[in-house]
């Protein structure tokens, strides 16, 4: 929600659904992280680190879809991210470089978190009026347990298709 409180220029990426997702508890750990300067600025902390990591991602996926013809995409431990929403992916439909019919079906994004995450997040988002150019599939499941990955399979996740997978934030909690 803060980068949203940055001059257009200055923003890194803008979030709509943030300030609706973190609530009253969003605010206060922002708080607790962040302060600002007696001109209103941000001072670096947790909260421009996760900014510059949220663009960084945002890049590469731009990069990985344009670029490389990514048509699906894995976030494990998804958590509050709103990157489904927030972004767009390329059409490809009229792009020739991707040969085939089956290259125009929209991209297919999994998230993958605990099933009490998709429990707020969701109702959260379509209250917000959010909607997803993805073919957005929730799979809600604790990566922890050893058989994960075939509620993933079972959610239509092909592992013969070239995947960009999204780990962000998640290797803090292994």
């Amino acid at each position: 929600h803060l980068e949203s409180l940055r001059p257009l220029a200055e923003r890194l990426f803008t979030d709509p659904f943030a300030e609706a997702l973190g609530g009253p508890l969003g605010k206060t750990v922002i708080a607790t992280h962040s302060s600002f300067t007696s001109e209103g600025k941000l001072r670096l902390g947790l909260v421009d680190l996760i900014a510059a990591r949220t663009r960084k991602i945002d890049d590469e996926l731009s990069l990985a879809l344009t670029q490389y013809g990514i048509r699906q995409v894995c976030a494990l431990g998804a958590g509050l991210d709103a990157r489904p929403w927030r972004l767009s992916p390329p059409s490809v439909a009229a792009d020739p470089s991707f040969g085939s019919p089956a290259a125009s079906a929209k991209v297919k994004y999994f998230e993958v978190d605990f099933p009490e995450i998709f429990e707020y997040k969701l109702p959260v988002l379509q209250a917000a009026g959010a909607t997803s150019a993805f073919d957005y599939i929730s799979v809600q499941v604790d990566l922890a347990l050893p058989d994960w990955e075939y509620c993933l399979f079972g959610a239509g996740f092909q592992p013969n298709q070239p995947t960009l997978w999204i780990l962000e934030g998640l290797t803090g909690y292994l």
